[in-house]
């Protein structure tokens, strides 16, 4: 695909959804796909390949288009809001499901 996400450690150049699914796998294969014991499964982790991806096409696209690339600045910023967004979802969410009955 041209201006593709480029998966780390291939020759591969992805759509972004595909690249997105790829760099994802690459990143909880590295943290040995620990779980994130909460009421909703999902891990801080989960986010990265996506935001990776998506930064990475953006930013070829817009530069074969003559346009500037995502800044680094831009691609942290998402990851800490990713990271706190589903950390503080899943303590709230596992917090509020101890209140409830299961019976």
């Amino acid at each position: 695909m041209p201006n593709g996400t480029k998966v780390p450690g291939t020759n591969y150049q992805l759509d972004p959804v595909r690249g997105a699914f790829n760099i994802g796998a690459m990143i909880r294969w590295l943290d040995y796909n620990d779980c994130w014991l909460a009421a909703e499964w999902g891990h801080p982790s989960d986010n990265l390949g996506a935001i990776l991806a998506v930064a990475d096409w953006l930013s070829r696209t817009n530069k074969a288009n003559g346009k500037a690339g995502v800044k680094m600045s831009e691609v942290l910023t998402g990851m800490i809001q990713a990271h706190e967004v589903t950390f503080a979802g899943n303590c709230l969410l596992t917090k509020l499901d101890s209140r409830v009955s299961r019976s």
